[in-house]
């Protein structure tokens, strides 16, 4: 639940000698990408599968899911979509939405408000407050301490310890 925590498990997940993880968690985006999806209703159906098709400023659903799903298994924090659509940021959207973008989970911060859940930090450097209806976290194992609101326990923090065996492993292999 804290920002170098995070860091700190990209850091493992990057690692040259994380193959293992990095693979295993690979095979299972790739499987969750490639599996078919369908939009049924008997209203705006055509309108809602364009806006997934062009997910992620039209990258697509595919280029979505995969990042919202890498930050899932390797951030406490979990992973970030933000709804785009019209109206006030700061309140509920006035029409249905129009887009839906990643969000880099180091650069968003759990407030643990019901009403403005996350805090988006900008690459420009501004602080965006998000409205509870434009921004959706998925996180695993999601934890009610709520010193630490928003934060559960990543894949990647509970294999910490096989992960961080493997890197020992192949720094040995390679010195020698």
């Amino acid at each position: 639940g804290t920002r170098a925590r995070e860091r700190a498990l990209r850091t493992y997940y990057r690692h040259e000698f994380n193959w293992m993880g990095q693979s295993a968690f690979g095979g299972l985006i790739k499987k969750v990408k490639s599996a078919p999806w369908e939009i049924k209703g008997k209203r705006r159906v055509t309108y809602f599968q364009q806006v997934l098709r062009q997910a992620d400023f039209g990258r697509g659903w595919g280029s979505l899911i995969s990042k919202v799903l890498l930050d899932y298994l390797r951030q406490d924090g979990g992973g970030f979509i933000e709804v785009i659509a019209p109206g006030n940021p700061l309140q509920a959207p006035t029409a249905p939405a129009t887009g839906l973008a990643y969000l880099d989970s180091l650069r968003c911060l759990p407030t643990g408000d019901p009403e403005y859940p996350v805090v988006y930090y900008s690459r420009k450097g501004t602080l965006h407050i998000m409205h509870r209806s434009r921004v959706i976290q998925l996180v695993d194992q999601p934890d009610g301490d709520e010193t630490q609101p928003g934060y559960g326990l990543c894949a990647l923090s509970r294999a910490i310890s096989i992960v961080a065996q493997q890197i020992h492993m192949g720094r040995y292999i390679t010195q020698q």
